[in-house]
């Protein structure tokens, strides 16, 4: 209780400070306020990101040995036994049935219709397959993937495998091969993804609906440009699909 009531008189304090300060700036009651609670919030963003970076440490290396893990099943076409030790962790007690990997570098063509019925056909005869990609696929994959029957097919693409990896990180993962220094461009692709993602949503949509707000205040354009760049990276972020919480949710 007492840590919480420091924590309530600090930002009483800090509020007033802020008021001060915008107040003797410019005058005006309505854009100091607006602009005081504004520091308020981000400067408590900023001090709990602060409290949190090793924990923010710890994901970005979850990621990165993620990345890895796709690159080595891609450079040694294969890592199947992999990923049916990362199903039975990810998902313990479902039937994933045959296990099929797409190993691609992380970076190249994106999966297809045509790339999901091949490994459809190759097993006919089975209830269900749990195709994994390491690259990403596109709606007429995940399509084509949805209305197949016997097997039934579970498709974890570049996206949902890289965010499976990261929560359930295979030993062996921790270096990354050198071959990544040869990886074919995309790099700006890369950054992207690791900027926007779900988890930097809210972030970003609060940070845009600030700085959305101090531009209607004091009319500087460049706050609407920031603003409106984040909106993006939250709209980029609500696109990517996480991983299911089951694979065949219908048969369960």
């Amino acid at each position: 209780m007492a840590k919480r009531i420091d924590r309530i008189v600090l930002m009483a304090l800090g509020a007033f400070a802020f008021f001060s300060f915008y107040m003797g700036a410019y005058e005006n009651e309505w854009a100091a306020g607006i602009l005081a609670f504004l520091s308020v919030v981000l400067a408590r963003r900023f001090l709990q990101g602060c409290r949190w970076n090793g924990r923010r440490a710890k994901r970005n290396k979850a990621q990165k040995q993620a990345e890895a893990t796709l690159l080595r099943w891609a450079i040694e076409g294969d890592g199947v036994d992999e990923a049916r030790a990362l199903l039975k962790a990810a998902y313990p007690g479902e039937d994933c049935g045959a296990v099929a990997v797409v190993a691609r570098h992380p970076h190249g063509r994106p999966l297809d219709a045509e790339d999901v019925l091949d490994a459809w056909r190759k097993h006919r005869g089975e209830q269900r397959l749990t195709l994994l990609s390491t690259v990403p696929a596109g709606t007429e994959a995940m399509n084509t993937a949805a209305e197949r029957k016997h097997p039934s097919v579970a498709l974890l693409d570049g996206e949902r495998l890289r965010a499976l990896l990261a929560r359930f990180p295979i030993a062996g993962s921790e270096e990354e091969p050198r071959e990544q220094e040869q990886a074919p461009a995309g790099g700006g692709r890369k950054r992207i993804r690791v900027v926007a993602d779900r988890k930097s949503v809210p972030r970003h949509g609060l940070l845009s609906a600030m700085l959305l707000a101090m531009y209607f205040v004091l009319g500087n354009p460049l706050y609407l440009a920031v603003a409106l760049v984040l909106a993006m990276l939250a709209g980029i972020g609500l696109r990517k699909a996480a991983a299911p919480r089951r694979l065949f949710p219908e048969e369960g």
